[in-house]
């Protein structure tokens, strides 16, 4: 079955930084993704500019409890929060509660839940 030519793929649409993020992130390097994403983040606006900073927070807050900085790492978890909490339930392609969701998870059960994941819709 041909694919719908009308349908833009996600490098079609999205900032390659993003994507790179992304694939940063689901690798397990959150300060690499937290550096990629900066880059767009700061020249970003509205709703937008928000997403890139909690994706930001949200891998610094794991990167920082991967280095067994708890207190650092709960800082961030809390302020990604509130920023996850703020934005629309779908936003780049992204079910933003959903991973809101496997993110809260992840810090409430730790060890025991898998890391959270970037996924976007097809």
């Amino acid at each position: 079955m041909t694919a719908d030519p009308t349908e833009a793929t996600h490098e079609q649409v999205y900032p390659r930084e993003y994507l790179e993020g992304i694939a940063q992130f689901n690798a397990g390097r959150y300060y690499e993704a937290h550096e990629t994403w900066e880059a767009i983040w700061l020249r970003s606006a509205g709703d937008v500019r928000l997403f890139y900073h909690a994706l930001i927070q949200a891998a610094v807050a794991l990167y920082h409890h991967e280095r067994g900085n708890a207190q650092g790492a709960r800082a961030l978890y809390r302020r990604a929060c509130e920023k996850l909490e703020k934005l629309p339930p779908r936003l780049m392609s992204l079910d933003v509660r959903e991973f809101e969701r496997q993110f809260k998870t992840f810090f409430a059960v730790s060890s025991d839940s898998p890391r959270p994941l970037i996924r976007l819709d097809q």
